[in-house]
């Protein structure tokens, strides 16, 4: 016989195992930290309690005489000082990084492609960007002349009332 908790805890590394080798995952050790500061004892000990209680179905513990230890592992150094890690896969670790991708979606802008982390559209603006330049390279026949003059003709029926200049050496308009 054996026990219920050997049996799941293999079925978990067994699950965990088939995600990293079929969805290109990796195992990483890692550590989370949160600094809280307030203006009292009293809300540093009322904010304290809240989080504790507000983490779900993850562990939060204070750091009782490790206070400095705890600042100096969140401070930029990329250092850890305090001895406790945890081993997540890249997928968990990754809820924990709080911007994953740019969008840009300007309400009356040009279509410009689709973003290759969250699949939504880039539509852009040009007049709404710091600087709205741009340089189009690729091999011949790859479409940079056609990708011009959609945008021009796009930006042109968006706005005619606008100032819109092309230069074309090659007079393939």
């Amino acid at each position: 016989m054996i026990p219920f908790d050997m049996l799941q805890r293999r079925d978990e590394t067994a699950d965990m195992l088939g995600g990293c080798t079929s969805n290109d995952q990796r195992l990483m050790l890692c550590v989370l930290t949160l600094v809280h500061t307030a203006d009292s004892k009293e809300q540093l000990d009322s904010d304290t309690e809240a989080i504790l209680a507000s983490t779900g179905m993850s562990r939060m513990a204070k750091l009782r005489f490790q206070q400095w230890d705890g600042l100096n592992t969140v401070l930029p150094y990329g250092v850890r000082k305090i001895d406790m890690v945890r081993t997540l896969t890249t997928d968990s670790l990754s809820i924990f990084t709080p911007f994953r991708a740019q969008e840009i979606n300007h309400p009356n802008g040009v279509y410009f492609g689709q973003n290759r982390i969250s699949k939504n559209l880039i539509i852009i603006d040009r007049s709404q960007l710091i600087n709205g330049n741009a340089m189009i390279l690729g091999v011949s026949g790859a479409g940079k002349s056609f990708i011009c003059k959609s945008e021009f003709v796009a930006r042109f029926l968006a706005d005619p009332n606008s100032d819109h200049i092309l230069i074309d050496p090659e007079r393939e308009v």
